[in-house]
């Protein structure tokens, strides 16, 4: 797909990705309350029937529209395509969170212009939390929203008014970074909280719910979606590729990234 950047083109695949996240949602509420057969255990993940079955019907979706699009998804991988846009999709992010019957999961979905061959400009992202019916959607240059409504990051007056979302991750080295960073975020912020969706957390920190997420060892279909939405809804967004697909993240309001910058560059030490 060759890239179309008319404001009625980026209206139109946004309308797309936004019907795809509710029909992923559709699915995850059909089976949240039923028994998960798991398709694969680890130590400390788990992937769910509910991951593949909304991914399917999400990339169906987009193909249908579109068709062979270049797609970056969680559960099949990386689609390679002729075009200048490509898809991100987390079709089920807090797994673990719907499997233990936790109402905090999402879909995230993201269309990016590419650079090269990396995922490149951010032209839209869409969050849809199915068990509270909140769809967040950003589109590049035009704002945020929370079901319709524009939101705004929050304000702070320091460290020691904001609450923060960590996630320790699913390896020894991202668990041991995230115990150096807690060990100070405990001392120096209001409140740490691990509620186990990056995406939603991304969303909370855009409508001022969360002041910080902080973590260590996503990937990139985690943050795609969240990052045009905290960026639209005035805040601040950092990244850092560590070993491929693995990215550190920090995103909260503008006048705390320089603090929490330091708390993450410290636990490099």
């Amino acid at each position: 797909m060759t890239f179309d950047n008319t404001p009625q083109k980026i209206q139109d695949m946004l309308a797309v990705a936004i019907d795809a996240a509710k029909e992923a949602g559709k699915i995850h509420l059909e089976l949240l309350d039923s028994e998960h057969p798991i398709d694969h255990a680890f130590k400390h993940d788990i992937k769910l029937r509910a991951d593949r079955l909304s991914e399917n019907r999400i990339l169906q979706i987009i193909r249908t529209n579109f068709g062979n699009v270049p797609i970056i998804a969680e559960e099949s991988g990386e689609a390679e395509a002729e075009g200048d846009c490509v898809w991100i999709i987390d079709p089920l992010d807090g797994t673990m969170n719907f499997f233990y019957g936790i109402r905090y999961f999402c879909t995230c979905i993201a269309c990016y212009r590419r650079t090269g061959n990396s995922p490149g400009e951010p032209l839209f992202g869409v969050i849809y939390a199915a068990a509270s019916d909140e769809m967040f959607i950003g589109v590049r240059g035009h704002g945020a929203t929370l079901n319709g409504n524009p939101i705004r990051i929050g304000e702070y007056d320091g460290l020691a008014n904001s609450m923060v979302a960590i996630n320790y991750g699913n390896d020894e080295l991202a668990m041991q970074r995230m115990e150096r960073i807690t060990h100070e975020l405990l001392r120096r912020t209001r409140k740490v909280r691990v509620l186990g969706s990056c995406g939603l957390d991304l969303a909370s920190v855009a409508c001022g719910r969360l002041s910080a997420l902080i973590q260590h060892g996503v990937k990139i279909w985690d943050f795609a979606a969240g990052r045009v939405i905290v960026e639209e809804a005035g805040g601040a967004f950092w990244t850092n590729e560590l070993v491929h697909p693995q990215w550190e993240l920090i995103a909260t309001a503008p006048s705390l990234m320089p603090d929490f910058r330091g708390i993450m560059t410290a636990s490099h030490a």
